[in-house]
């Protein structure tokens, strides 16, 4: 439709008016959002909340004719009463749920009220009837909701066919037609939903507590199917979502996001990124142990900046502090990759590899070591990036005074370095693998060049 415009604005046609409608999520997951709209027609944009007295009242009319039944919770008011009902839940649901449909979610309540949660139940008993395979469409209504219920907006038709091995054509036949003939589900574009948030939610506490539906398991399948789907060559709408779900429960459910992140590994094997984020994670959750593990098990080379530094961190953390210096120095030198280290990637390395030295210094007080921090610290202040969270040293008042005084030259500060790094590899306290890159031969020309 961008494109059309574009033309007709090329063409100078400027008697063509079109009316887009479209559901919140589908226009920011279709990313329309980021279109230049207004670059090329005069576009204005009405968002749709809640619903006017007016309708309202021919709403309530329209359930009056099919009696009590049709009125629900509103059976025995009077057309006015039960109209400001409708038009108070709906600006309720709007304030309560802004992402969900006001009028959908007031018809839900006002229709259902408390009684919602055994309408639903009912549904879910329904569904639990209806085969599909050798499970039943509860079954597929479990991912829908598990989705829905955590405002993930991103469950697709290719995901849906992967996870019960059929055909993406069949999926609408075989699942979709008929959960939508239970008002359980809605489709928009590829996108799968439950009818409203409020069924959602409603239906994840009902499955949790009744059916003991494990919500946990079920993310770790979609996530396998989503990314099973992709390395078959099958489009995945938001595949970069799938990937990186994990992100989407940490601080929440850490556990959920360990099993996510090791499912993806073990799909993947030699992405650095799931290596580096589950490193992440077990840090957070005090298993450095664990998060150590993950780095030396990899026996292929690896160039990633951010590997070598999670890695140095996890090393550190389990007491490895000489170790931990040497893959930092690895992540700062110009054998990491190919292309030069950014100015994040400098000042979250040098932050570390300064830390580092001033605790060896602390453990052994040998002189090199403080100088080597003090080179690193140098260098730091050189690279200032406004965009970095600016983080210091936490150093004693006589740590502090004695880095004051030492003064610092490019070259001496490349001197200082060094000798800190090979004095670390000399007593680091692991060995590294075969083909890890000695220290006396790596080269910092692009980190000093930055300062410049």
């Amino acid at each position: 439709m961008f494109q059309l415009l574009k033309r007709l604005r090329q063409r100078k046609l400027q008697n063509v008016h079109f009316l887009l409608c479209s559901r919140d999520t589908d226009w920011f997951n279709s990313e329309a959002e980021k279109l230049p709209w207004t670059s090329s027609v005069s576009f204005s944009r009405r968002t749709l909340k809640g619903i006017q007295e007016e309708d309202a009242g021919r709403i309530v009319t329209a359930w009056k004719a099919l009696g009590d039944e049709g009125l629900g919770r509103l059976k025995g008011l009077s057309t006015e009463a039960a109209k400001q009902k409708l038009v108070e839940s709906s600006l309720d649901a709007e304030r309560n749920d802004p992402d969900e449909s006001a009028l959908l979610g007031a018809m839900l309540a006002t229709r259902y009220g408390d009684e919602l949660h055994n309408h639903v139940r009912e549904m879910l008993r329904n569904l639990n009837e209806k085969p599909l395979n050798k499970v039943t469409l509860l079954d597929a209504f479990v991912y829908i909701v598990a989705m829905h219920s955590e405002k993930l907006y991103f469950l697709s038709k290719p995901v849906m066919a992967q996870l019960y091995h059929c055909p993406e054509n069949q999926v609408k036949q075989r699942i979709l037609g008929p959960l939508g003939d239970e008002a359980a589900s809605t489709v928009s574009g590829d996108m799968i939903y439950t009818r409203h948030g409020s069924i959602a939610k409603s239906a994840k506490r009902i499955l949790d507590e009744e059916f003991h539906v494990d919500f946990d398991e079920k993310f770790v399948e979609m996530v396998e199917a989503a990314i099973e789907a992709s390395q078959k060559g099958v489009y995945i709408e938001k595949l970069g979502k799938w990937r990186y779900l994990s992100e989407h429960f940490v601080g929440k459910n850490n556990t959920l996001a360990v099993k996510i992140d090791r499912k993806a590994l073990e799909l993947d094997p030699y992405d650095e990124y799931f290596i580096v984020h589950l490193s992440k994670l077990y840090r957070n959750l005090k298993q450095p142990k664990l998060g150590v593990s993950l780095f030396r098990d990899v026996n292929y080379p690896m160039e990633s900046r951010s590997f070598y530094c999670e890695w140095a961190l996890a090393e550190a953390n389990l007491g490895n502090k000489a170790a931990s210096v040497c893959l930092s120095a690895v992540a700062l030198s110009d054998q990491a990759e190919r292309r030069p280290i950014d100015l994040k990637n400098a000042n979250i390395n040098l932050y570390s590899i300064a830390l580092t030295f001033l605790e060896l210094y602390r453990a052994y007080r040998d002189e090199i070591y403080f100088l080597a921090m003090a080179a690193a610290h140098y260098l730091k202040k050189k690279l200032y990036d406004p965009q970095t969270t600016e983080k210091q040293l936490d150093m004693s008042k006589e740590e502090f005074e004695k880095l004051r005084r030492i003064s610092m030259t490019d070259v001496e500060a490349n001197r200082c370095l060094r000798q800190g790094i090979r004095t670390a590899e000399e007593g680091r306290e692991i060995d590294f693998r075969e083909g890890f890159p000695r220290m006396e031969s790596l080269e910092f020309k692009k980190l000093f060049a930055m300062g410049r």
